[in-house]
């Protein structure tokens, strides 16, 4: 599984693999999205201020644990 920080309003790169998360910037949010069945779903987003290490190092444990998170809190409420 990698996360992957993509530009502000690019779409997902053709090289993601079916797990990946996809982070992209938009203002000082950050849009969470997911890689499945080989395309792409954007779940919804978050400040960005609340992931640890999205602006560092994208596979540090704490990043991951927290999309994760936050992967089961948007799909929940229908994000």
């Amino acid at each position: 599984m990698t996360v992957r920080l993509l530009d502000q309003g690019a779409e997902a790169p053709n090289a993601s693999s079916d797990g990946d998360y996809l982070l992209r910037r938009s203002g000082d949010d950050v849009e969470i999205g997911r890689v499945k069945g080989g395309s792409h779903e954007w779940l919804g987003s978050v400040p960005a201020a609340s992931l640890p290490g999205v602006d560092g190092d994208l596979s540090a444990p704490e990043l991951l644990t927290a999309l994760q998170g936050l992967e089961t809190a948007l799909v929940a409420r229908g994000g």
